[in-house]
């Protein structure tokens, strides 16, 4: 996943040079070069983190850091990405909640942009998984964004980059892809007629679906649980 491994390249660039909010990066052609990527793989990277917040970039000026970046994400056994679900849970469904009482008419529309862009790939003849996966991501830091907690937001940053490694491996099993547009569609909708206990009961089905589609620990112990409460 190229722009991905460039968006982590910028992020240890940050790091290592100790870069603080409004320090300026090196200019672009020379930030292609230390990173030894194209300039349009650089120019998408740096276009997510702009929208995630990590930097600002002021045209005929520079690109600058706009806050720090999040600590460098771990990899995950089996309990690790057990418990990582357990917190999209929490964090996740609240944050569907919150956007159905807050999404103004302009998120509404972004939204529906986001889920036509899913629907897009999704539906191609040979869906782009890469290219799927990234705007997956970006529905759930969109719905994050829209429930007006910028510390949520950041939550929601950190899980989603750590369970990038996961949704590659899920995402080409049979009928992953139409599950989940299903379940991204349930969401918006809920979103946008303002239904926020439908909103949360949407999300916390697709969170469900993802995670018993990553591993058979995560699913079966989710499994578990639904027994003991039943």
């Amino acid at each position: 996943m190229l722009h991905a491994r460039v968006i982590a390249e910028i992020e240890r660039l940050i790091e290592a040079r100790h870069l603080q909010p409004l320090d300026r990066l090196p200019p672009e052609r020379e930030l292609a070069g230390l990173l030894q990527v194209g300039r349009s793989s650089l120019r998408e990277a740096i276009a997510v983190l702009s929208a995630r917040g990590l930097l600002q970039v002021k045209r005929g000026h520079g690109i600058y850091v706009a806050r720090p970046p999040l600590p460098s994400l771990p990899s995950l056994d089996d309990d690790g990405l057990r418990q990582l679900f357990d917190m999209r849970e929490v964090i996740e469904v609240a944050a569907a909640g919150w956007a159905a009482e807050q999404a103004t008419a302009e998120d509404i529309a972004s939204l529906n942009a986001a889920i036509h862009a899913l629907a897009s790939e999704a539906t191609a003849s040979r869906p782009d998984l890469e290219r799927l996966q990234e705007l997956d991501t970006n529905f759930h830091l969109l719905v994050a964004s829209m429930a007006r907690n910028r510390f949520l937001e950041q939550m929601t940053h950190l899980l989603h980059g750590m369970l990038a490694a996961g949704m590659e491996a899920s995402l080409p099993m049979p009928g992953r892809v139409s599950r989940s547009r299903r379940s991204h569609v349930r969401v918006a909708r809920a979103i946008a007629r303002h239904d926020a206990a439908a909103a949360r009961a949407a999300m916390a089905q697709h969170i469900k679906e993802v995670k018993d589609a990553v591993g058979s620990p995560v699913g079966q112990a989710s499994h578990e649980r639904e027994e003991a409460r039943g």
